[in-house]
C-alpha cells in the first residue's frame, strides 16, 4: 500500500512539475533574441501511472441500482439475500461518490440509507475502472439494532465500472445480536 501511495505521489509530482515548471527551467533567452523559426510546442503532460481514464466522459456520473444481493456468512438463520430496492449514486470524480436509497433488508424490513464513498485507490484494466476504499453511511430498519432506528456505520467498499455497467462490493461485518455479516454486491447502471 505504501508503494502505491508513493507511486501516486510521484506521478502527481511529475504532473505538477510538467504543468508548472520552476522559473529556473524557463527559457533563459528573451523572446526578442531568439532566432526566427517554427513555434515551439511542449508536449502535454502525461497522467500519473495507472490513473483511471475518464474515457472522455464529463463528471458527474449518475448510476441507478435495483438493490443489493447479500451472501450471508451464517446461512443457518434463513436471512433474506435478495435485498430488492432502488438507489441512486452520484459520482463527482472517480474517488468520490454519494449514495442514497432504500431496500428490503435481510430481516425482511425496509431500510433507508445515505452514504459517502471514498475510493482513493484506483486502477484501470482493459477499459474497466477498479476503486478501493471505504464508505460511511447512515442506515435504518434493522430491528435488532437500535430497534430499527438510524445508526452510522463505516464499511469497506470496492467498485468495478465499465462505461455503462458497474458494481459496488461491500463487506458487512457481523455484530453479535445486532447485524448479520455478509458480502454484498450492488449492480448499477449508468444513466448519465
Amino acid at each position: 500500500m505504501k508503494k502505491r501511495l508513493w507511486q501516486t505521489l510521484a506521478g502527481l509530482a511529475l504532473l505538477g512539475a510538467t504543468a508548472f515548471p520552476l522559473a529556473a527551467t524557463a527559457d533563459p533567452e528573451p523572446a526578442d533574441l531568439r532566432s526566427p523559426g517554427p513555434a515551439r510546442s511542449d508536449p502535454a503532460p502525461a497522467p500519473p501511472p495507472s490513473a483511471p481514464s475518464t474515457g472522455g466522459d464529463a463528471w458527474p456520473h449518475v448510476w441507478l441500482s435495483p438493490g443489493i444481493y447479500s451472501w450471508h456468512f451464517d446461512t443457518s438463520k434463513g436471512l433474506r439475500n435478495d435485498n430488492v430496492g432502488a438507489s441512486v449514486q452520484l459520482d463527482l470524480a472517480p474517488e468520490h461518490g454519494f449514495l442514497a436509497g432504500t431496500y428490503i433488508n435481510s430481516n425482511r424490513a425496509r431500510t433507508h440509507y445515505g452514504a459517502y464513498a471514498w475510493r482513493p485507490l484506483q486502477w484501470r484494466f482493459d477499459g474497466v475502472d477498479v476503486g478501493l476504499g471505504a464508505a460511511i453511511g447512515a442506515f435504518d430498519g434493522y430491528p435488532n439494532y437500535r430497534h430499527g432506528g438510524w445508526f452510522v456505520a463505516p464499511l469497506p467498499v470496492a467498485s468495478i465500472e465499465g462505461r455503462y455497467l458497474g458494481a459496488n462490493l461491500v463487506f458487512i461485518p457481523t455484530i453479535a445480536n445486532r447485524l448479520d455479516g455478509a458480502l454484498g454486491i450492488q449492480v448499477r447502471l449508468r444513466v448519465w
